[in-house]
């Protein structure tokens, strides 16, 4: 059983009848959402199987409520966003439908109440509360998934063997890059679970062995805010911020099979 509680933040009202109040953030990609959220502010997000890092972005950022438009665990397998929010005493509203970014503008200021959202007394989505006995009972039925989705996940990854072999058995098509890796310790930095508790306890190995840092999007600024600067930063540059991008980092832009490179601008 799930028993937490949280302040509502600075912009939010938590009302007698359980009720939250606040401004709305409204993104349908999380982490573009996540780094405009305001601490007290409600975020109206489209994010199926809503994952961990993704849900503790959102607590940190101090989500007063998150209304998602999709389903937060589909049953594919059990992901473990909801539950960080849970247990942060944020209430999530799941599975509202598309049409809420038609009706929910940035900076209204909503109700969130039960299952409902208001906006000036008018109910302008609803979904279903994901409440503590609610998410058990998703978590246990999506456990029963996880040996399908690894299937899955097998078979993609032999076909991506298989298509990309040349690239990974010989080097072709990886581009050259000015930083010096010869000799050197690499250490590649992803946002994973607890990925910024893993930096601090690497701090000791970064200092004495100077390794190359290579992180991937995001991850870059997760090494500013712990006093590193990357070496190389990997991806499609689609969640890195500018400070990142300008740290002096050498920058490698992902790019799809068909030649797109959405992060090059």
């Amino acid at each position: 059983m799930i028993r937490a509680a949280r302040r509502p933040g600075r912009h939010s009202r938590r009302r007698g009848d359980g009720a939250v109040e606040g401004p709305a953030r409204v993104d349908r990609r999380t982490k573009d959402l996540a780094r405009r959220l305001a601490p007290g502010e409600i975020a109206v997000i489209a994010h199926a199987d809503l994952d961990r890092v993704s849900a503790e972005t959102l607590v940190e950022r101090g989500a007063a409520a998150v209304v998602n438009a999709d389903p937060s665990i589909s049953g594919r397998y059990p992901n473990e966003g909801p539950l960080v929010l849970a247990k942060a005493g944020i209430p999530l509203i799941d599975h509202v439908g598309a049409e809420a970014f038609e009706r929910i503008a940035e900076g209204d200021v909503l109700r969130v109440e039960g299952d409902r959202v208001f906006r000036r007394g008018e109910c302008v989505a609803t979904g279903e509360l994901l409440e503590a006995d609610l998410l058990d009972r998703r978590l246990s039925a999506a456990e029963g998934s996880i040996g399908e989705e690894l299937e899955r996940f097998v078979r993609n990854t032999m076909d991506y063997l298989s298509r990309e072999r040349d690239l990974i058995l010989q080097g072709v098509g990886i581009p050259e890059i000015a930083t010096s890796l010869g000799g050197r310790h690499a250490l590649v930095v992803v946002r994973g679970y607890d990925y910024k508790r893993d930096l601090r306890a690497l701090r000791g190995y970064i200092s004495e062995m100077r390794p190359a840092v290579v992180a991937v999007d995001g991850a870059a600024d997760a090494l500013l805010e712990e006093g590193f600067r990357p070496d190389l930063i990997v991806g499609d540059m689609d969640s890195v911020s500018t400070d990142a991008l300008i740290c002096g980092a050498e920058l490698v832009v992902h790019a799809y099979p068909d030649g797109r490179a959405p992060g090059m601008d």
